[in-house]
């Protein structure tokens, strides 16, 4: 999961996260005042970063580490969202990077806490074991693998939504789809 999230922001913005902001784009849409929110929100944004890398899948499995890495969460959609009018990256892409961050806090949030997502884990079928809806770096770039991955975003002829509403009712499926669907960036890149 980590691993489609890293690639989708790199993807995205390139080296911006690790590089400091170019003063030149500072001045265009920014005041002078938002110069320092925009470096604390880079500060925000490396932190939250390094917490994506730290995080396992078994972290969120046995809901470890699940806390501070929503500490992180807050602060950094908190400086994405009050600098928005900045577009600091260009081409609207902070709207873009404000909802990448934000859905995947849900993401974490949603398989670490919800009920639901042990059941499926404890279940442990042939289709929740098989579905990966994350493509691998090589693959990113490869429309046909974006194609298929995206038709298959939900399983196998989509076998997560049977599973999901066998073991956790018609109510918590829609939960799951629609913070999976707002995920699904990687299909409209």
């Amino acid at each position: 999961m980590k691993y489609f999230f890293n690639i989708l922001l790199v993807a995205l913005f390139g080296g911006a996260f690790a590089a400091s902001v170019p003063p030149a784009k500072v001045g265009k849409k920014c005041s002078p005042a938002d110069g320092r929110a925009i470096r604390e929100c880079k500060a925000h944004i490396q932190e939250y970063m390094k917490g994506v890398e730290d995080l396992t899948e078994e972290d969120i499995k046995q809901r470890i580490n699940i806390h501070g890495f929503k500490e992180k969460c807050a602060p950094v959609n908190q400086c994405l969202t009050s600098l928005s009018h900045c577009d600091i990256y260009g081409n609207g892409q902070m709207t873009l990077l404000t909802n990448v961050v934000r859905t995947f806090c849900n993401l974490i949030t949603y398989f670490a806490e919800s009920p639901c997502s042990q059941k499926m884990h404890a279940h442990d079928s042939k289709c929740f074991k098989d579905w990966n809806p994350y493509l691998k770096k090589d693959d990113v770039k490869d429309e046909n693998r974006r194609i298929e991955a995206c038709k298959n975003y939900f399983g196998q002829n989509g076998c997560m939504r049977k599973e999901l509403i066998q073991l956790c009712g018609k109510e918590e499926w829609t939960k799951f789809r629609d913070v999976r669907n707002n995920e699904q960036l990687i299909c409209v890149l």
